[in-house]
Formats: structure tokens, C-alpha cells, sequence
């Protein structure tokens, strides 16, 4: 009798304290967010957007990102295999030796154009809030599997109600999201082909494939 009274009080403090927590973001006017994907940005050329899926909803957030740090992301997003860890994938490795947690990853407001981000960081001593690019504070995030919020308010000024055609846009067979490659070295995409080929997917290796040639027919135009 007396372990069932235990197991229910413990049921019930879990459940408390999930609720406090989404009382307390309710509190602060946020919202929980996921990345949707990366597309090429249709505002600053050369660059890309990462659009970010309000949860619940069909309402994305567009992120202009440059090419390195829409290349961690996929890279990540896309269980790819490099030959030598970018410098997220070093982040995620110290954090780990450290004992270091990833608590969440805060997008705090949007001013001229500009997103400004928050990270907690916690061990079992203390808790520490950073200062971060957002860009790093995604790549970071999707390493670590590390819960996203927005503020709502940030929400109200950049967010936009998804259709069909952005449904195909987003999508992971897009042309957008596949161009990612041009953001990748000859030795990246070798060790993506070679992943392909022995998982049998041979459609993605064709195409990394021509991606590698017309890389090395540009570097000796170059060279020449």
C-alpha cells in the first residue's frame, strides 16, 4: 500500500512539474519551436534560410544563415558522415566530456533584421546563460537534441503561414535544400557518396556524384 502511495505522489510531481514549465514559458510570452528545414534564401543571395516550424502550428520562421552554418545544420539534420568534425560537432564532443547540458536554446527577439539568441548550459553545480548567434545556437541545439523557444513576440513580427508551395519547398528532395552540397568540399562529398553507395542509395550518390565532378572541373578552371 505504502509503495502505490509513493508511485502516485511521484506521478503526480512529474506531473506538476511539467506543467510549471509550460506555465512559466507561458509566463514569458514563448514558444516552443523545431527546424523545419533549408532552403536557398530568396532575399540575399549566396545565402540560405533556415526555416524554423512553430509547434502545433503551420506558421514558419525564416532565418537568413550563411552557407557554413547551413551546411552544419544539414549535415546534422541529414546524418551525414565527415571525415573531420565541424566545429559544432567539437562543440557537442566537449560539452559531453564535460558533463555539460544543452538545456535550451532561446530566440529572444528580432531587432533590424537581426535575430538575437540565448543558450542555458547546466551541470549539477550551476546554470549558466550565453549570449549566442542564432545561427550557432541551432546547430548547437540539433546536436544536442536540445528543446527550441521563440518569444511570441518574435513570432508576431517574422512568422508567416505556410502553404502548399512551401510545403514543396522545404521538403528534403528540394532544389534548395539538395544545393547544400555547394557549401561542401570534394573530401565532404566523397565521404557522402561513399555513405550512399553502401546504404544503397544510389540516387543520392548520382547526384553528389555530379556535384564532385563539376567541383573539380571548377578548382582546374581555376588552377589554369
Amino acid at each position: 500500500m505504502m509503495l502505490l502511495v509513493i508511485y502516485a505522489m511521484a506521478v503526480v510531481l512529474s506531473q506538476v512539474e511539467k506543467l510549471t514549465k509550460m506555465f512559466e514559458s507561458e509566463k514569458i510570452g514563448r514558444v516552443k519551436a523545431s527546424v523545419y528545414g533549408i532552403t536557398y534564401s530568396q532575399i540575399d543571395h549566396g545565402a540560405y534560410a533556415l526555416l524554423l516550424s512553430v509547434d502545433g502550428t503551420s506558421r514558419r520562421i525564416p532565418i537568413v544563415i550563411g552557407p557554413s552554418a547551413a551546411q552544419s545544420i544539414a549535415v546534422r539534420l541529414k546524418r551525414y558522415s565527415l571525415p573531420r568534425p565541424l566545429i559544432h560537432d567539437t562543440y557537442k564532443i566537449t560539452c559531453e566530456a564535460f558533463g555539460i547540458e544543452v538545456k535550451e536554446v532561446f530566440i529572444t527577439k528580432f531587432v533590424d533584421g537581426v535575430f538575437y539568441s540565448q543558450m542555458t548550459l547546466c551541470d549539477e553545480e550551476r546554470e549558466v546563460v550565453l549570449d549566442i548567434r542564432t545561427s550557432d545556437a541551432i546547430s548547437i541545439a540539433v546536436r544536442m537534441d536540445s528543446p527550441i523557444f521563440i518569444s511570441r513576440e518574435v513570432v508576431d513580427k517574422t512568422s508567416f503561414e505556410a502553404d502548399e508551395e512551401d510545403e514543396v519547398m522545404t521538403d528534403g528532395k528540394s532544389e534548395g535544400d539538395t544545393k547544400l552540397y555547394d557549401a561542401m568540399s570534394v573530401e565532404e562529398l566523397e565521404q557522402c557518396l561513399n555513405r550512399f553507395v553502401e546504404n544503397e542509395e544510389y540516387e543520392k550518390a548520382s547526384e553528389v556524384k555530379q556535384y564532385i565532378t563539376e567541383k573539380r572541373m571548377s578548382n582546374n578552371n581555376i588552377t589554369e
